[in-house]
C-alpha cells in the first residue's frame, strides 16, 4: 500500500458549476465503481434509420433529444427533468432497448511531487486520497492551532503553512510571551512532528503530505523551554512539562482568533496529556472555547492500555487513540470509557516532519490526534457553514467501526475514514440517490474480500439519536449498528447468510433506507 501510484483531483467546487452533478455506484466486470455525472442529461445512440421513431419514443417517456455529438457519430445528448436521477434514467432507457451512457464528470488531476509520500501508509489507511478528489483544504480558511512544544517554522514542509503572525510561547508557569513574528520559538521536536502530520505542505517537491493541504498552522508553545532536551526528554528543573495554567491560556487565546478573517475556523490540537481527571478550571476553559465554536482534539495517551489522559478525557474534547498498519489498537495506546466520545487514527510508524528540515518515523497517540485534526480541517474547509458540533459528529459517524458494534473503549467510534466523512459533508453526494436514500458500497458486499460495507446517509438524517439497522428481506432484524459500516455479522456474531438486505436509518429528523446484496 505504500508504493502505489497516486493521482489526485484538483479541487473544483461543485457550487461554481452552472450545472449539478450526481454520484452513483456502477458495477463493471465484477468491480464496483463510483461514477460522477451531469444531472438531467445522458447520451443515447440513435441510428439514422430509426431516428424518428426512437426520438418519438424518448419524448413519450419524458426525454428530449438535444443535439447530435458529431456528424460521424450516432450519439445524441438527451435531456430530462433534473427531478429524475441519472442512474434511474440509464436503467429505464436500457429497459426500453436504447444504448445509453452517462455524461461523466472529469476533474483536472495532479500528482503531488512530495518524494516521501510512499512512506505515509496512514494516508491510504484513512482513504485520504479519495477524499482529496473533492477537497484539499483550500476552499475556505481553517487554522490548526498546535498546542505543543513549538513548530519549526523554517522547515521546508511547514514554512508556507505558518500563519504570518499570532504565534505564542507560554511558559509553563503561565507568563505569556508574544511571538508575532516568525521564526517561532521551538522548545523541542515534538510539535514540529505533530504539525506535519496534520498539515505539511503538499505538492511542493519536498518531504511529505499533510492530511489538509490548505490548512494554516499556528504554534502555541506551552512547554518549559529549559526543561526539555531537543527530542523532548527531561533536562533539569521540573522536566519537559507544561501545566493547566499554560494550557488554559493557550485555549483562551485561540478562542479570540476563531472565526476571524485572518485565522478562519480553529481546530485546536493537543498532543499532550497527564493525569486521569479533567478538573474544573481546564474543563471550564474547554467549555468556553467549545461554546465559541472551536473544535478541540487531543491524544488519548501512551499508557500501554492505561486510562485516557486529560485533556483528552475532558467533555467537549475528542479523544483519539492509536491504531497500527493492520487496524489493531497500538500496544502503547491509552484506552478507556472516555473513548466512547472519541475516534482512533493511525499512530504507529507515522512518517512526519522534524526540526532542521528533517523527517522521522514517530509513534504515539500524539500523531493520531493531528491526523484527525487534519481531517477535521479538510472537512471544515469544504463546509465552513458547519459548526464544531457537526464536524465532530461527522468524524465519529463516518469512522470505520473496527471493534464491537458502536463506540467502544479502544477504537471509540472507529478509525477515521476521510472519504466517508467527505461523503457526509458533500451535499451532491449526500443526495445522489434521492431524498432520504441510504447508499451502500461496495454493493454487492463480498464479506471475504471487502471486510466492511459502508453506508452513505443524507446529512439531513444525521442526529445523536440515529439508529442504523440491517434487515433481511423477510423483515427480520439482523443487526443494529451505531455507525455507518457493517462487518456482515448478525447480532449473534455469526456471518449473515448470502442474499439481499435492507439498511434502515431512523432519527428524530426522519427516515431513510437502502438495499444491498451480501455474498459470503
Amino acid at each position: 500500500m505504500k508504493n502505489i501510484p497516486l493521482l489526485f483531483f484538483l479541487l473544483c467546487p461543485l457550487a461554481a458549476h452552472s450545472f449539478q452533478t450526481e454520484t452513483f455506484m456502477s458495477v463493471s466486470a465484477g468491480k464496483d465503481y463510483r461514477i460522477e455525472a451531469v444531472s438531467g442529461k445522458l447520451f443515447v445512440e440513435l441510428s439514422s434509420a430509426e431516428y424518428k421513431a426512437s426520438s418519438e419514443k424518448l419524448e413519450k417517456n419524458g426525454y428530449q433529444v438535444s443535439r447530435r455529438l458529431s456528424e460521424d457519430m450516432d450519439w445524441y445528448t438527451v435531456s430530462f427533468s433534473t427531478g429524475l436521477k441519472v442512474l434511474n434514467s440509464l436503467s429505464a432507457l436500457k429497459n426500453l432497448g436504447f444504448k445509453v451512457s452517462p455524461d461523466k464528470i472529469y476533474r483536472l488531476k495532479i500528482v503531488p511531487d512530495d518524494p516521501l509520500l510512499g512512506g505515509q501508509y496512514h494516508l491510504s489507511k484513512i482513504s485520504a486520497y479519495t477524499a482529496w478528489e473533492y477537497e484539499v483544504g483550500t476552499s475556505s480558511l481553517v487554522t490548526v492551532a498546535v498546542v505543543d512544544s513549538g513548530i519549526d517554522s523554517t522547515h521546508a514542509d511547514l514554512s508556507a503553512k505558518m500563519q504570518a503572525s499570532g504565534h505564542r510561547a507560554i511558559d509553563y508557569d503561565g507568563s505569556a510571551v508574544s511571538v508575532d513574528a516568525l521564526p517561532t520559538i521551538v522548545t523541542c521536536s515534538h510539535g514540529t512532528g505533530v504539525a506535519g502530520a496534520a498539515a505539511a505542505d503538499t505538492d511542493n517537491a519536498a518531504g511529505i503530505a499533510g492530511v489538509s493541504w490548505g490548512a494554516k498552522l499556528l504554534s502555541l508553545n506551552v512547554f518549559y523551554g529549559a526543561g526539555c532536551t531537543a527530542d523532548c526528554g527531561d533536562s533539569g528543573g521540573p522536566g519537559c512539562v507544561t501545566s493547566d495554567e499554560a494550557l488554559i491560556l493557550a485555549i483562551n487565546y485561540a478562542k479570540t482568533l476563531h472565526n476571524t478573517a485572518a485565522y478562519g475556523k480553529i481546530v485546536l490540537n493537543m498532543s499532550l496529556g497527564g493525569g486521569y481527571t479533567c478538573d474544573t478550571p481546564i474543563q471550564d476553559a474547554v467549555n468556553s472555547a467549545y461554546a465559541a465554536g472551536i473544535l478541540m482534539i487531543a491524544a488519548a495517551g501512551n499508557d500501554y492500555g492505561g486510562d485516557v489522559n486529560s485533556p483528552a478525557r475532558c467533555s467537549n474534547v475528542i479523544p483519539v487513540s492509536a491504531t497500527d498498519e493492520n487496524d489493531n489498537i497500538a500496544s502503547f495506546s491509552s484506552v478507556g470509557s472516555a473513548m466512547l466520545n472519541g475516534v482512533s487514527a493511525p499512530g504507529a510508524d507515522i512518517y512526519t516532519t522534524q526540526p532542521d528540515g528533517l523527517y522521522q518515523m514517530r509513534d504515539g497517540t500524539s500523531f493520531s490526534s493531528p491526523i484527525t485534526s487534519g481531517l477535521a480541517a479538510l472537512l471544515w474547509s469544504y463546509k465552513p457553514t458547519y459548526t464544531n458540533v457537526q464536524i465532530a459528529e461527522v468524524l465519529k459517524r463516518s469512522a470505520d467501526d473496527l471493534g464491537q458494534a458502536g463506540p467502544d473503549f479502544s477504537f471509540g467510534y472507529g478509525r477515521i475514514n476521510a472519504f466517508r466523512a467527505m461523503l457526509m459533508v458533500n451535499d451532491t453526494l449526500q443526495n445522489f440517490s434521492g431524498e432520504s436514500k441510504v447508499v451502500a458500497f461496495p454493493n454487492p458486499f463480498y464479506v471475504s474480500r471487502d471486510t466492511y460495507i459502508n453506508f452513505s446517509v443524507p446529512q439531513t438524517l444525521v442526529a445523536s439519536d440515529m439508529k442504523v439497522r440491517i434487515y433481511g428481506f423477510d423483515g427480520d432484524l439482523v443487526a443494529e449498528l451505531k455507525n455507518f459500516s457493517w462487518n456482515g455479522k448478525n447480532s449473534s456474531g455469526a456471518y449473515a447468510a448470502s442474499g439481499p438486505y435492507i439498511v434502515f436509518v431512523k432519527s428524530g429528523k426522519g427516515k431513510g433506507k437502502g438495499k444491498f446484496v451480501l455474498i459470503r
